[in-house]
Parts: C-alpha cells; structure tokens; sequence
C-alpha cells in the first residue's frame, strides 16, 4: 500500500482579509510563504515557529484550524499517493 501525502495549498484570499484567530492566522503565514506545502514539512515549520506559541502539539494545531480555513476559501488540502516535485 502506497503512503498518501497531505499537502496544503494556499488560495488568494477573496475579499480581503478575513478576521482569523491568532494561531489560525499563524499557520495561514506559514502556508502562504511556502504556497505549497506537506503535511510533515508544515508539522516541522510550526514546531520551530515564534508566531505559534502554545502547548497544542503541531499536528493538532493543523487538524483544528484547517478546516477553517478550507471553508473561507483560503487553503486546499490535496491528498495524493504521489510526492509533488516542489513542495
């Protein structure tokens, strides 16, 4: 069985920015400088993050804001069985 790679993909936001909670907004920064961006990668980058400071572990940050964000059209979750080549 192939592994599945998660990847963000940041979307232009419509409308202007969009009122977000700090850690929401902190991890929309961290998607957007990268454009795209594995899961792994996004876990490792937040870990090391000055703008996030909590006891929430990386992977939990992600799995509570993200969908968030998907809904206000802000990012896109590609799954895939394929590696993509520049995130």
């Amino acid at each position: 069985m192939q592994r599945l790679h998660k990847y963000y993909i940041f979307l232009k936001p419509q409308g202007g920015n969009v009122g977000l909670p700090r850690q929401a907004r902190a991890l929309l920064n961290i998607i957007q400088v990268q454009g795209t961006i594995e899961k792994r990668k996004l876990i490792k980058l937040i870990a090391f993050s000055n703008a996030l400071k909590t006891k929430q572990a990386p992977a939990r940050i992600i799995t509570y804001y993200v969908g968030m964000l998907v809904q206000r059209g802000l990012v896109e979750v590609l799954i895939t069985t394929r590696k993509l080549e520049d995130a």
